[in-house]
Order: C-alpha cells, then structure tokens, then sequence
C-alpha cells in the first residue's frame, strides 16, 4: 500500500469502528486481519469518525 493512500473498504471499517467507541488497537488489528493492511495505533488514534465526511466512505 502507498504511504498515506487507504482504500475506501479500508476507511469505511476505520469510522464505523471508531463510531461504536471500539478502542484503535482494536482496529489495528481488525484492518490487518480483514484486509491484510498495517496502520499504526497512532495514526488510527487520530481519526475520527468526523473525519470522513459520507461522500469520503
């Protein structure tokens, strides 16, 4: 994967999980076994479901 480039399959999980207060290592880990993706803790910390507007997902 391209540094900074998630796919919107990728984005999608990332904000319904955070949506429902999962914690980011959690995700980390969901992202890496649905889709064989690694982020990191921190740059999952950082979003938001705000983030991501309906038109990014």
């Amino acid at each position: 994967m391209a540094k900074g480039k998630l796919s919107e399959e990728v984005k999608t999980l990332i904000v319904q999980s955070l949506a429902c207060f999962d914690a980011p290592s959690i995700v980390v880990e969901a992202v890496r076994k649905e889709f064989g993706e690694t982020i990191t803790r921190q740059f999952n910390a950082l979003l938001s479901a705000s983030t991501f507007t309906l038109a990014n997902v």
